[in-house]
């Protein structure tokens, strides 16, 4: 097991293995790497629950690498969470959105603005209050919103919805994991901006977007070659299993690449933190082994 003793070890560890590599490149600054390792050194405590993720090992760390990626493109790694009295309001109304959920569900339904995004990755505790992640919370630790607040708990919490979303879009929707993402109606989303995963690429978009409209099967009409949802019975459509849609808040100009520029500050943070996780992983395994 991983303890706080273990922590310079383990940050050595990554920084001897990071010598002379270039993905320093993702990360301009010692401060913002040393800050990288910081968070995975502590999520890595918590690798027991990482079973939770995926199928095999490589499908856990990259969930747990989309996780970080979440808490770096919504807070900058937590950075930009305000710690005074407007980010104490959201956590509280958050806290009052679950509490009136579980008593009364009908009601809560008119209540919606209080259930805010939270914590350092910016997800609802709403996501998680199912009791189809029940026993999941229960391991992470995961009671009430206030434990959103927790940067690991925070990562692990984006991990598991984000995993959700995986699995559908990957086995539901039947999107592909070794081709990237596109959306041919935004050429500014490039191949270099996804993930170089379609079904992570919509995983992504649906932890930023709303989920339920964005985790359907998409079609491109054969007429207008407009790409929508897929409708029953039309015969002018052909199923694609790489589109991502582009959502934006009501306000957003045409232009704005809302889901899509999520998606690609994600993209750009993920080489270097699934590489790192991979490492700190492995010498967990190896402390294991050896009992250190």
């Amino acid at each position: 097991m991983i303890t706080s003793r273990h922590d310079h070890t383990l940050r050595a560890f990554i920084r001897e293995s990071l010598a002379g590599d270039s993905y320093d490149r993702y990360f301009s600054g010692k401060e913002r790497q040393d800050l990288i390792i910081g968070i995975i050194t502590d999520v890595i405590k918590k690798s027991d629950t990482f079973d939770l993720l995926g199928s095999d090992d490589d499908e856990r760390l990259l969930m747990v690498a989309a996780g970080i990626c979440a808490a770096g493109v919504t807070t900058l790694f937590g950075k930009n969470v305000e710690e005074g009295e407007f980010h104490s309001l959201q956590v509280i109304a958050s806290d009052i959105f679950d509490t009136i959920n579980k008593k009364n569900p009908t009601l809560s339904s008119n209540l919606k603005k209080l259930d805010t995004t939270i914590g350092p990755s910016q997800i609802r505790f709403s996501h998680l209050a199912k009791p189809e992640f029940d026993d999941a919370r229960k391991k992470i630790g995961l009671e009430t919103p206030y434990d959103l607040n927790d940067m690991s708990k925070s990562i692990l919490a984006s991990a598991l919805f984000i995993s959700k979303n995986y699995k559908i879009a990957k086995f539901n929707l039947g999107y592909w994991t070794d081709k990237p993402g596109k959306n041919p109606n935004f050429p500014e989303f490039t191949t270099a901006d996804s993930t170089g995963n379609a079904a992570l690429d919509l995983a992504f978009c649906a932890y930023n977007g709303p989920t339920d409209r964005v985790l359907v099967p998409w079609c491109q009409n054969t007429t207008t070659k407009k790409y929508e949802p897929c409708k029953d019975g039309v015969k002018d459509q052909t199923r694609v299993y790489d589109y991502i849609p582009r959502y934006t808040t009501p306000d957003s100009s045409s232009k704005n690449l809302g889901t899509l520029l999520w998606i690609s500050k994600a993209a750009s943070f993920l080489p270097f933190i699934l590489f790192n996780l991979k490492i700190a992983f492995t010498f967990r395994q190896s402390t294991k082994t050896t009992g250190v």
